[in-house]
């Protein structure tokens, strides 16, 4: 659900037997570029709306394919990620990624229909009937999957030139709950022992699921 999605993101299904349907492209994660796309795979909630979300995809070399290829666990020798092409197998363009590093959502988006026939009228995803009973086998031994390393944060904080070192001298948070996202304030006092001004720059200690709203600097 939501709340597992925006606690961890998206993740790569390690297991075909798992997925709610055969997957057509295999095991990854499927991206559609129009909302109608992704329309077919939710129905409306209480209320009469959808949720979408938007996001980054890094692509690179995309391999066209017309046909179904359920047992891939990545994309071909030379490629980066695979795109299906509507007419045989395929309604839809769908982009397909087998890396969860390949991506990261920007936006989720709450849709309210006209009404709530809407999502209903869309046509169903198609879900190969030959592959609902038969789960493809593992994709990758439990043993032997990793879960892709976050990237080793560098030096953070105020950093002066020079080699001058402004030593840290309090910190005060504020946080609140808004929805199922987090706002964090973080006020951080530094000192410089340095009797003339120097050159600095502040780096922000985040990683893949934050993202600076505002900052501002006092003297």
């Amino acid at each position: 659900n939501w709340v597992g999605i925006l606690s961890r993101g998206l993740q790569v299904p390690r297991f075909a037997h798992r997925r709610r349907d055969a997957g057509m492209l295999g095991c990854g994660l499927y991206f559609g570029s129009e909302a109608g796309t992704a329309l077919k795979y939710t129905t409306p909630g209480h209320r009469g709306t959808c949720f979408l979300a938007v996001c980054e995809v890094m692509l690179g070399q995309s391999k066209a394919v017309d046909d179904m290829h359920p047992d891939w666990t990545g994309p071909p020798q030379g490629y980066d990620s695979v795109r299906s092409v509507p007419g045989m197998d395929f309604e839809d363009n769908e982009y397909v990624v087998y890396r969860a590093d390949q991506q990261a959502m920007v936006y989720l988006l709450e849709v309210e229909l006209k009404s709530a026939a809407t999502c209903y009228a869309l046509p169903a995803a198609p879900v190969p009937g030959q592959f609902v009973s038969q789960h493809l086998g593992p994709a990758a031994a439990a043993d032997a999957f990793q879960e892709p390393k976050p990237a080793k944060l560098g030096q953070v904080g105020l950093i002066c030139d020079g080699g001058v070192s402004a030593p840290l001298q309090g910190v005060h948070v504020k946080a609140r709950l808004v929805d199922l996202v987090g706002e964090v304030v973080v006020f951080q006092q530094f000192r410089s022992p340095e009797p003339r001004h120097v050159e600095a720059k502040y780096v922000f200690p985040l990683q893949r699921g934050c993202v600076v709203c505002g900052f501002e600097a006092y003297i």
